[in-house]
């Protein structure tokens, strides 16, 4: 979580440098034209805020984009002259270009850290057991970049429940609608990463992990990815079993645990790369067993 921390208190002072200046260009741009300025930036501080974060990138820049052009036409609603229009706008138009040029920049740098992680994961050894530490760290450090500002990995402790402990355990944000973007009601993720073809044991260690923590507050609802080098064959037991367990509601909470391989782990980093959703991913998964 290293680079997490560094490239988020990074950005946020960048950032910040920005916003500090577009406060004053923004009201000058409609001084003496209207006296609601303070509402008028209260609402575009709002669109500018949304560029704080990452979730749904592509979605914050076009409405932010879309806010600029409606306070130009406000603008030039107020001043009914082209010239004025020009001259109060082009300001506010250059320094918005600065937060988005710091946003842009910023997403590009995630966008790097994605890329670099899954080719680490696909170049990292596997076969003895000390590959497994490896193998599990570039996968959670993969999905804390991948869903940056969407989920975040639980700062407690290691979760220990009578001696079983879990690879990774995340926090679904707000910012992640996960009915929306999977298909599925969840708050929690749970993540265990095996550096080699899964098996049954590995599924019901999994199993485990959710029928563990069911009752409490730390992990009510969890989605499970078993996250291993290559997918078993459909005629495999793990896929009728884990049909199973899907199909099998225990106190009236759906067990759903997804294999993920690192072919998927590439789909969704070409989806992050194209500025597409990668839960997508999750969702056509979660899909298969409607």
């Amino acid at each position: 979580m290293g680079f997490i921390d560094s490239f988020i208190g990074d950005y946020s002072r960048e950032f910040a440098e920005v916003e500090q200046e577009i406060e004053n260009i923004f009201k000058q741009s409609f001084e003496d034209l209207c006296l609601t300025i303070d509402c008028r930036y209260a609402d575009f501080r709002k669109s500018m805020d949304r560029l704080k974060q990452f979730n749904q990138a592509a979605k914050s820049c076009e409405e932010f984009k879309t806010e600029l052009a409606r306070i130009e036409n406000q603008i030039q609603s107020f001043a009914n002259d082209y010239q004025i229009t020009h001259e109060r706008f082009e300001p506010l138009q250059e320094k918005a270009n600065d937060v988005l040029r710091v946003f842009r920049s910023g997403l590009e740098t995630i966008n790097r850290r994605v890329k670099t992680l899954y080719n680490e994961i696909s170049a990292s050894a596997q076969g003895r057991f000390e590959d497994g530490l490896p193998f599990q760290l570039l996968v959670l450090d993969f999905i804390d970049v991948l869903f940056i500002h969407e989920f975040i990995r639980d700062l407690f402790p290691r979760t220990r429940c009578k001696g079983i402990k879990m690879d990774g355990l995340y926090n679904r944000l707000d910012s992640f609608n996960s009915i929306e973007r999977t298909g599925f009601e969840f708050q929690k993720l749970l993540i265990e990463c095996k550096n080699k073809k899964p098996d049954v044991n590995d599924l019901m260690q999994c199993l485990k992990y959710t029928l563990c923590y069911q009752t409490t507050e730390i992990s009510r609802v969890p989605l499970v990815f078993l996250t291993c080098r290559t997918k078993p064959g459909r005629n495999s037991s793990i896929w009728e079993i884990n049909r199973k367990i899907f199909d099998k509601q225990v106190t009236n909470e759906t067990r759903l645990i997804l294999i993920l391989t690192l072919e998927d782990l590439g789909e969704m980093k070409r989806l992050k790369l194209s500025g597409l959703d990668p839960a997508k991913v999750i969702k056509d998964k979660i899909a298969e067993f409607s």
